[in-house]
């Protein structure tokens, strides 16, 4: 199962600040690890919906939300909670994950996880410095 991207409030373009558009393609978290036997809740929290838009933004589920999937859908009081739960969870690690340097969520090498995000930095580093050089140029050649 792959992770989805988080969206900005346009909808469909992708948020510039997510963690996700700052990996390389080939990297381990793009994909969401195993949830064993919690798989079946987690396919219901994707279809309930992870969270929903509230007057401030992107809010958790609450108790009438999950409710209404309910009454078609059994699920259990703990269920209930977990999703609930899980969603909350959810919109915590978007406000966390939007800070420079943080972490994903679950790693199974954070050592490459470091130099993967110190890569990205660098990376980024060059860009800036062979913008400045053109604009410096770019002014130089015009007397400004």
């Amino acid at each position: 199962m792959s992770t989805p991207e988080t969206t900005s409030k346009k909808g469909s373009v992708p948020d510039s600040s997510c963690r996700l558009r700052t990996l390389p393609k080939n990297s381990m978290y793009h994909q969401v690890p195993d949830c064993g036997e919690l798989q079946r809740l987690v396919e219901v929290w994707y279809e309930i919906g992870q969270s929903k838009v509230g007057f401030s933004g992107e809010v958790p589920l609450e108790w009438v939300d999950v409710a209404n999937y309910s009454q078609s859908n059994y699920l259990t009081h703990r269920e209930r909670v977990l999703v609930i739960k899980m969603s909350t969870s959810y919109i915590n690690s978007i406000h966390k994950g939007k800070k420079r340097g943080m972490r994903a969520p679950f790693c199974n090498d954070y050592e490459l996880a470091e130099q993967q995000i110190i890569d990205q930095e660098i990376s980024n580093s060059q860009k800036q410095v062979r913008r400045d050089d053109k604009v410096a140029q770019f002014i130089k050649d015009n007397n400004m």
